[in-house]
């Protein structure tokens, strides 16, 4: 069973485009988000960006909750599970911070994070019971072979290689548990990967807070913005298809760093 035959089973086969336009879309924004970030982190700490990131999500889910209700933001018949994904989307970033702080270049942590999609595979295996294709360990092969080629560098033992497989893992975490809460609804999974995010973030945000400069607000909505589009694109991406199938597109990534040099 390929992702095509698992999205053309769960909805048709117009759905094979529309899936292939989502994850294309979806590696777009992931990249577009990085730049957005590090174009403001040099005048406030990435702690800081990150937690403005998930401020500006809930902004724009609570500006969603005055039209639609905001019942559905908090409803879920599986909280434990929806904040411990949340915790997840904190421990990424925050550990990938980290991994800078203790003398990994960006090359090098990116390196070793691209280990996710892998993880994301085995994982879907052992707690959801989703198989997988041969062919799916030779895309993966490939795709971090690919990742490593563009990135020019290797994950170097050390300190920050391990900070750095800890985001791949707490993504990795993240995304079967998107995929085990897929009958949740858009509205409050969003909601509460925000909300625990933000209060994560914000207490160690706010020991190096910066005065927000008027003129970086455009850039710190931008920066809300496509991160809740890539967070609702991630969500639905699992919800189409099986986590194991859905990974190795994530390198699709690879060829947008291409693009943008």
């Amino acid at each position: 069973m390929s992702i095509a035959t698992a999205i053309v089973a769960n909805g048709g086969k117009h759905d094979l485009l529309r899936y292939a336009v989502g994850i294309a879309a979806l590696t777009f924004l992931w990249a577009v988000i990085e730049r957005l970030g590090y174009g403001i982190a040099a005048r406030y700490t990435l702690l800081q960006v990150v937690a403005m990131r998930y401020g500006a999500h809930l902004l724009l889910l609570g500006l969603r909750a005055l039209w639609r209700g905001p019942a559905r933001l908090v409803a879920t018949r599986h909280p434990g599970l929806q904040d411990a994904r949340g915790f997840c989307m904190f421990v990424m970033p925050f550990s990938f911070i980290i991994g800078g702080a203790k003398g990994g270049t960006a090359g090098e942590l990116w390196s070793a994070f691209w280990i996710a999609p892998i993880v994301i595979v085995l994982l879907a295996r052992w707690w959801l019971n989703e198989r997988f294709t041969p062919g799916t360990l030779i895309v993966l092969a490939l795709g971090y072979v690919g990742a490593l080629l563009v990135l020019h560098e290797r994950p170097m033992l050390g300190v920050a290689l391990f900070w750095s497989l800890v985001s791949a893992l707490a993504f990795a975490v993240y995304m079967v548990l998107s995929r085990r809460l897929r009958d949740e609804t858009l509205e409050s999974s969003l909601f509460y990967t925000s909300a625990v995010g933000f209060a994560c973030m914000l207490p160690l945000a706010v020991l190096y807070w910066v005065p927000i400069a008027p003129r970086d607000l455009p850039a710190i909505a931008g920066v809300g913005i496509v991160g809740l589009a890539l967070l609702a694109l991630l969500d639905l991406a699992v919800e189409h298809a099986p986590a194991g199938y859905f990974a190795p597109l994530l390198y699709a990534l690879v060829a947008w760093e291409l693009l943008f040099g």
